[in-house]
């Protein structure tokens, strides 16, 4: 049930806003499983969920920006897969939370600090700092899955629009996801164990994703992503806590 649970909120949350599955399954996903089982499940269903999310959002996508991004956050992968293989479980989770709560901490404090205002065009290159977040994003997601924050603070602190940038993500999460796999399966990361949990992981992703395309229609998106970060702000004080005790 948790990893059903873990997913179906992952699914929900990642199809209304365009990211974020990791953000809210990981920390569900880490009070049934140690993050090494953790890790390789997310990465692996994180696919499934890329690959329906950029069908739907297939129209307009910018392909050269998009593949930069996505090929110069492959080798930052192995960084991030041999913290989780290496460093202490206890470590690697008190990271994850602090992750979750930083990010939580950034989105409040940048929207009231910078108000909606004009949006920017995405530039046809790549410009240092989205080389620096795809580099980062490739390290989250070798260790936690988890790599939209980097992505999407560079989206936020740019201005880009949000629909053009979702579709850029997209292809930045399956393409970085496919290394993930690849890595971890070469780390012997995919066991019995890891296996069994997909027949409660899928079924709990596509309701999830059901449920996310109906509140990405009916819900404000403001009020929307205010859930989203009270929902992240809880998990990362747990994960915390869980790391201490």
């Amino acid at each position: 049930m948790l990893i059903f649970t873990a997913f179906l909120l992952g699914g929900m949350v990642h199809t209304a806003a365009g990211f974020g599955s990791a953000l809210v399954s990981m920390p569900i996903l880490t009070t049934a499983m140690v993050v090494q089982q953790a890790t390789p499940m997310q990465a692996f269903v994180a696919n499934v969920l890329s690959i329906v999310v950029l069908y739907q959002n297939r129209v307009g996508i910018q392909w050269r920006r998009a593949l930069s991004m996505a090929v110069i956050s492959l080798p930052g992968i192995p960084i991030g897969v041999y913290a989780l293989t290496e460093l202490p479980g206890e470590f690697v989770t008190a990271v994850l939370g602090c992750l979750l709560v930083g990010y939580a901490v950034f989105d409040v404090l940048y929207r009231r600090l910078h108000p909606p205002g004009v949006f920017e065009a995405l530039p046809d290159r790549l410009d240092a700092w989205g080389a620096f977040a795809a580099f980062c994003a490739g390290i989250l997601g070798g260790a936690y899955g988890a790599n939209g924050p980097p992505l999407v603070i560079y989206a936020a602190v740019k201005r880009f629009p949000k629909e053009s940038f979702r579709t850029l993500l997209q292809v930045c999460f399956l393409v970085n996801g496919i290394g993930i796999v690849t890595v971890l399966a070469l780390r012997g990361l995919y066991t019995a164990e890891v296996a069994a949990g997909f027949p409660y992981a899928l079924p709990g992703l596509f309701i999830g994703m059901v449920i996310g395309t109906r509140i990405d229609r009916v819900l404000a998106p403001e009020r929307f992503r205010t859930l989203v970060l009270i929902t992240i702000t809880v998990l990362g004080f747990s994960l915390l806590y869980r790391s201490l005790v």
